[in-house]
Formats: structure tokens, C-alpha cells, sequence
């Protein structure tokens, strides 16, 4: 499996800057970042969650792709399909 993430990211106007990172600056939610490029300071944003509505019939017969482990329940169900 592989997501295009440049693409994702371009598409939602975040500019990726692969860099390391020098300090975590937990009390301002913020790392700073040093690139090939110069330094930067960046958002931390930790923790999200896949929002699912309760709807009937979403639990049985929907795929989540939200971790690593419920994409790989999609792509052998896509695969099974075929037999």
C-alpha cells in the first residue's frame, strides 16, 4: 500500500519540508524544524480521530482507512472479491 502524501499535501495547501527536528516546544504546540533549506517552526498536532456517524448499516459494510491495520482489511477484502 502507498498513499501519494505530495499530492495529498499540495491538494490541501501544506507545503512538506523534510527536515530534522531540533526542540519540541510542548507549552506553544510547536517543533522547529531544521531543513536543507533553513529552520522553521511548526504546528504539533497529535491525536486525531476518525469521526463515524451512527448510521444504520456503516459498521457492517463500511471500511475505515483511517490505520495502517483497517487499510489492510479493505485491500484482502478488494482481493477475496475476485474469488
Amino acid at each position: 500500500m502507498e498513499a501519494p502524501l505530495l499530492d495529498i499535501f499540495a491538494s490541501a495547501g501544506v507545503r512538506f519540508i523534510q527536515g530534522t527536528m531540533e526542540r519540541i516546544q510542548a507549552e506553544r504546540n510547536q517543533v522547529e524544524v531544521r531543513g536543507a533549506d533553513g529552520s522553521y517552526s511548526a504546528v504539533l498536532a497529535t491525536g486525531s480521530r476518525l469521526f463515524c456517524p451512527q448510521m444504520p448499516g456503516l459498521a457492517q459494510h463500511a471500511f475505515s482507512v483511517d490505520q495502517v491495520d483497517e487499510a489492510a482489511a479493505l485491500e484482502a477484502h478488494i482481493k477475496n472479491l475476485a474469488r
